[in-house]
């Protein structure tokens, strides 16, 4: 900061995320960051979130921040409704409904009287765009939140120069090639509007995805925006790890399963879970089962029935439940997976590798099977794949699809094969990678430091 620079007012962060359970964890994780810095925050989300906020707010969080939640929409539960298998989240009707909705809620911005009421700087998600002209109305610097991995930033960019038709091959650097529409959906892309961004906010870490944080740069050192400037790419992932953030928000909820695994031997279980969006076809759910029932191997299933299916006998085999209790133990509720994940007796995890499941896997040091249903998950399965080599896919039937047998050949490689063996030692020098990103001098400690500095800067005139 120069001699002549004057901090007029608090540092002012306006937060406009998107409200799937896959994005919002990264803002909580954010917002518990933020904590410790003397920065004013207004947060604008629908009422659900807003209220999941300040639930978390009066059990004791985020006490030492200057918070402000503004409800500027009702949705209808959009992250309780799971979606078809292989189908995209309908993120175009939220971003539809934010867009209206915070139009209405600007003028409130732009009229204030009180010079701490306007802020000062903007971080939005990835697939609210429309924020490039709100950043511009109040004339304030704008980040750009991709809660993915690396890749997905570098696709985008990639497919934004050229002509590029969807069944071209694309090379991600530390990934075999891949097709242009194996990347972001194509369908999602014109959400997406980086222009003009100060930074690029990833939550990857730079140890994790080197090669591809360097194309990243390069890229946007070899493509200014159209005002002339180089946007800075940030991975300061995992944002579980920043600092403030407790070790497991959860650890006030999934008791019974806790429980449950404290009497499990180290090691011995399966965990199985498909995120909270993503709904598998019952036909799916049912190979699972049979195949969890038939490899003989103690599992824990996170299950989220389909929706409007109000009853577990109706997707699952007869009698299943009966079957497999004496070494299974199925949660149709809540459970907390960072605590799930990092419990002792946890030796795999069945899972759809979103990309909060797969950081947290890594950072927990946990191997993957991986079972990706759509969006970014088959990357992020190929990067435990080829890169970390801390999971393992599953050999499809000709038609690709999931098995009974192929999955349980996959369950009994990674728990109890050689082959399981060989992912296990590979999962030690990934999380204290993960780890070590986030402490002084780290990676993501020093990006997040360009980032709060960015922040911090903003109230300077």
């Amino acid at each position: 900061m120069g001699n002549s620079d004057i901090i007029h007012q608090k540092p002012h962060l306006l937060i406009l995320p998107v409200e799937e359970q896959g994005h919002f964890t990264v803002y909580v994780n954010l917002l518990y960051h933020f904590s410790q810095f003397d920065i004013r925050v207004t947060l604008c989300s629908s009422s659900a979130r807003c209220q999941e906020l300040a639930n978390l707010r009066s059990a004791g969080a985020f006490s030492n921040l200057d918070l402000h939640l503004k409800d500027i929409f009702s949705a209808a539960g959009v992250s309780s409704a799971p979606k078809a298998e292989g189908h995209v989240p309908p993120v175009w009707n939220i971003t539809k409904e934010m867009s209206s909705a915070f139009k209405t809620y600007m003028p409130q911005l732009l009229q204030a009287e009180d010079p701490n009421s306007r802020p000062t700087v903007l971080l939005a998600d990835m697939f609210l765009g429309w924020s490039k002209e709100v950043a511009e109305e109040l004339d304030i610097p704008r980040y750009v939140m991709f809660t993915t991995s690396a890749w997905a930033p570098l696709s985008f960019l990639w497919r934004q120069v050229g002509n590029w038709t969807p069944d071209d091959i694309m090379t991600i650097p530390g990934l075999s090639p891949i097709r242009i529409k194996d990347g972001i959906p194509v369908i999602l892309e014109p959400l997406i509007n980086v222009d003009n961004a100060r930074g690029i906010i990833c939550n990857s870490y730079e140890e994790l995805e080197q090669e591809t944080v360097v194309a990243v740069r390069t890229h946007l050192q070899e493509h200014p925006n159209s005002n002339g400037q180089v946007t800075q790419f940030l991975p300061i992932g995992p944002t579980i790890y920043l600092p403030g953030n407790p070790i497991f928000p959860d650890k006030k909820h999934g008791d019974h399963c806790l429980n449950w695994l404290n009497s499990q031997a180290q090691s011995s279980v399966l965990y199985v879970a498909f995120g909270t969006v993503g709904k598998m076809a019952e036909e799916t759910l049912l190979e699972i089962a049979y195949s969890l029932e038939n490899c003989n191997v103690p599992f824990l299933w996170a299950l989220r029935l389909p929706l409007g299916v109000k009853e577990a006998s109706s997707v699952l085999p007869p009698g299943f439940l009966d079957r497999t209790k004496a070494r299974g133990h199925v949660e149709f509720g809540f459970v907390p997976q960072l605590q799930i994940l990092n419990h002792p007796s946890i030796g795999g995890f069945l899972s759809h590798c979103g990309w909060n499941s797969t950081i947290e896997s890594i950072c927990a040091g946990v191997p993957v099977i991986s079972h990706p249903l759509h969006g970014d998950q088959p990357l992020n399965a190929r990067l435990l794949e080829e890169v970390t080599r801390t999971g393992m896919g599953i050999q499809r039937s000709p038609e690709g699809r999931f098995t009974r047998d192929g999955i349980c050949t996959g369950i009994l490689a990674l728990m109890v094969g050689e082959k399981g063996k060989e992912i296990r030692a590979n999962t030690a020098k990934w999380k204290e990678a993960a780890l070590a990103s986030q402490k002084d001098g780290g990676s993501s400690s020093l990006r997040d430091h360009d980032f709060v500095q960015g922040i911090m800067q903003s109230a300077c005139k």
